[in-house]
């Protein structure tokens, strides 16, 4: 009956982790290609010709740091609620469980 008790809580545990996993790599790899694609248009910018334009350039960097921004706070909540389900699955930090 524990064997059993004790697994269905790992399979609650991995069902209430799963869609927190899931957000945190998601707003990962959006801040990986947000930074990537800002690293690309600084580059473009550093080797500006004079059929550059300037103006598109700079509003998608100023897009992207809107998005960084963005996708940064979705990537710490993810991380937070992930922090506080590991505690409340720890239980008491005393050893009096």
């Amino acid at each position: 009956a524990q064997r059993r008790e004790r697994a269905r809580q790992r399979e609650e545990s991995a069902r209430r982790r799963r869609p927190l996993q899931q957000r945190v790599r998601a707003a990962e790899t959006e801040v990986a290609r947000l930074e990537k694609e800002q690293a690309a248009l600084v580059a473009t910018l550093n080797q500006a010709g004079p059929e550059t334009d300037y103006g598109k350039l700079n509003r998608r960097l100023t897009e992207i740091q809107y998005e960084l921004r963005i996708a940064t706070e979705a990537w710490e909540a993810a991380g937070r609620e992930l922090e506080t389900l590991d505690r409340e699955e720890a239980g008491p930090i005393d050893g009096s469980d």
